[in-house]
């Protein structure tokens, strides 16, 4: 049975998708709710030409003909499950949900970035972290004129190790635009479609090609932070001493301060014909 095809001029490959959250916004979008499957059904028309011998009594010898005609039916059904996020891509697009680019982009508003991907794949650092080191070391001939700037490199690694051991282990990535802003995000394994140990196997840090990344502005750059503001008001020295200690630690192990921090929904790149 021949199947119908679109016009189309490139293929979406998704890499990440959050598909409770991209079903969450689409059933806003719609007013009967997410399509889970689709069905159609159709007929065709047959028709058969029956010739035979004359042997009716009456009738002169000869040929006669009649026609066997019927119709049969049919019905196909669709997952309808990867037409989400192109769907969700434009309803939200035409609906005007969807801004281009980080330039301007609010807290809380969602927004369609492209550009470079680095990623940062904590779990399988933290997995290879001690042999990998070792190994770099062990590399490196030591003689008398760098000894010590072996052994501050050791302890420095090592303290990294320590760090990644009792990290989350969520991949995180980076994203640079053309225009270079930065957006930064935290990836969460069970939305990962692609094995994200592959993907730092197969290019390391930086993934080549330009990538698309539908996402929810979380943070603003520190720089964009409302500083007519009053200071928020932090009750006992505990707490008090908590953005002395996190703020430092979120730039050394997370976000950094001149980047947007975002919540992916899909991560993708177009696919162009040859």
């Amino acid at each position: 049975m021949e199947q119908d095809s679109q016009n189309i001029d490139f293929l979406y490959d998704f890499v990440y998708l959050d598909r409770p959250r991209a079903q969450s916004w689409l059933a806003q979008l719609i007013a009967e709710g997410v399509p889970v499957s689709a069905k159609y059904s159709g007929a065709v028309t047959r028709a058969k030409m029956i010739e035979g011998a004359g042997g009716v009594p009456g009738v002169a010898a000869g040929k006669a003909a009649a026609t066997n005609s019927g119709t049969d039916t049919h019905e196909r059904q669709f997952n309808t499950e990867w037409s989400v996020p192109l769907t969700l891509v434009d309803m939200l697009d035409g609906d005007g949900f969807l801004g281009r680019g980080l330039d301007g982009a609010q807290q809380g508003s969602l927004a369609l970035v492209t550009g470079r991907i680095q990623l940062t794949d904590i779990g399988f650092l933290a997995q290879v972290w001690d042999a990998a080191t070792a190994n770099m070391l062990a590399m490196t001939k030591i003689t008398h004129a760098n000894k010590a700037s072996l052994d501050a490199q050791k302890k420095h690694l090592t303290s990294i190790g320590g760090i990644l051991k009792v990290m989350p282990k969520n991949p995180q990535i980076y994203m640079l635009t053309a225009d270079g802003k930065v957006a930064w995000a935290v990836l969460k394994p069970e939305h990962s479609i692609v094995d994200t140990s592959m993907l730092t196997l197969t290019y390391g840090a930086n993934i080549q090609g330009d990538w698309h990344m539908i996402a929810v502005i979380d943070a603003l750059p520190d720089d964009h932070e409302d500083t007519a503001a009053p200071p928020f008001p932090m009750g006992g020295i505990l707490a008090q001493q908590f953005p002395e200690i996190l703020g430092p630690m979120r730039e050394a192990v997370g976000r950094s301060a001149d980047a947007y921090a975002v919540n992916p929904v899909a991560i993708f790149r177009a696919v162009p014909k040859q």
